[in-house]
């Protein structure tokens, strides 16, 4: 045998070997997941499914889907055009998308602050009185109470 294959066989002994002292548990929760059976996904990952409760979080994350300036720019929509408008649309769509797949209970997580156009937008679609702010040490308060 040469010394190839056998640095190849005692990697693989190895990585045996530290498979094994793996719990039975975890391994059955990450077949669970690579199966689909996670209760994460994304928002593109759920288009024509519904779920008794959602939590849909929405940041600044990803450049074309905009979703916290879509909410700020919303009650101007008429008056877009071109790319301002193609960009609107996309985020209004996913924002849809996450938000309809929601049978019961919907919550909404927007992990970034958001200008007072989007919250005023927000208001009202939801109301007031379903709008609340998390406070943290040294944060500013945004939005309802």
């Amino acid at each position: 045998m040469s010394d190839d294959k056998a640095e190849v066989r005692a990697a693989r002994s190895k990585e045996y070997q530290q498979l094994r002292q793996v719990p039975y548990a975890e391994l059955l929760a990450l077949n669970e997941h690579l199966g689909g059976g996670t209760p994460f996904a994304t928002q593109h990952g759920v288009k024509g499914l519904e779920f008794d409760r959602v939590l849909a979080v929405v940041s600044k994350g990803h450049s074309r889907f905009q979703i916290p300036e879509m909410l700020a720019i919303f009650s101007r929509r008429d008056e877009l055009m071109d790319k301002e408008l193609e960009a609107f649309i996309r985020a209004r769509n996913l924002f849809y998308v996450a938000c309809s797949r929601a049978r019961e209970d919907l919550a909404i997580l927007f992990t970034t602050k958001l200008e007072p156009a989007a919250l005023d937008t927000l208001r009202e679609w939801v109301g007031e009185s379903r709008i609340a702010s998390l406070r943290f040490d040294g944060d500013t308060v945004v939005g309802g109470e």
